[in-house]
């Protein structure tokens, strides 16, 4: 416990107090462990913890969310909306991360979508691997409402995972790690009875993005910032 928070707190010192931060545990701990550091992690101001524990562990995640401030986060080995269902209805996770390339296409994850918006559980779809499923995911993104529904609402986000590693389980130097994009330029606008209109442009940056950072390895200058209209 104590070397992961001192793991996180360096990293929060590096990136100062303004940027969002969050921790994926790759479901590494018992609920009593992840407890415990979630606890000192909130000291961090951590946006979300991800995955703390077994993803089948249902009512040991229920346990977890009671017990810390901070959101809770999971659902990238769930699959389906009946994957999904005792997860959000007993709200054992404050955010769920539906795998669109793995949960089930994009008619599930929108039944997966709009169960956990109808508890008050919100969707930050997660991606990994290629432009082609990062531009799937960001069209399913902008079809998702507000989350919450707001007088300013805030503007979704996906997980997008590009953490190569090798055989020990640790990232190879100079590799990408994992982090969230805000996209600006996706916020879908409905219509009565006549669906969704997509930003072509938008969507056009998000994969010429993707393609850039699967080629170069690396993060490019203002990469939040290429995606808005």
């Amino acid at each position: 416990i104590r070397k992961d928070y001192e793991r996180v707190a360096a990293v929060r010192e590096a990136i100062g107090p303004d940027v969002r931060l969050m921790v994926d545990a790759n479901h590494c701990f018992s609920v009593p462990v992840a407890i415990r550091l979630g606890r000192k992690l909130e000291e961090l101001d951590i946006e979300w913890f991800e995955e703390p524990i077994s993803p089948e562990d249902i009512d040991g995640y229920v346990e977890v969310s009671r017990a810390l401030d901070m959101a809770v986060a999971g659902g990238e080995n769930d699959f389906t909306r009946w994957g999904f269902r005792d997860i959000v209805v007993e709200k054992a996770m404050d955010i769920v991360q539906p795998d669109l390339c793995a949960a089930g296409g994009f008619s599930e994850c929108l039944k997966i979508a709009a169960m956990a918006s109808a508890h008050g559980v919100e969707c930050v779809p997660h991606a990994w691997g290629s432009a082609i499923g990062l531009a799937a995911t960001v069209q399913f993104l902008a079809a998702l409402p507000d989350q919450p529904p707001a007088w300013r609402p805030i503007p979704p986000m996906l997980e997008f995972d590009m953490a190569p590693q090798d055989d020990t389980g640790l990232l190879r130097p100079g590799e990408p790690f994992t982090f969230s994009v805000r996209l600006k330029g996706l916020k879908p606008r409905f219509e009565a009875h006549h669906g969704i209109k997509y930003s072509a442009s938008a969507l056009t940056s998000a994969v010429e993005l993707s393609v850039r950072f699967i080629n170069d390895r690396h993060l490019p200058d203002k990469a939040i910032d290429v995606i808005d209209e």
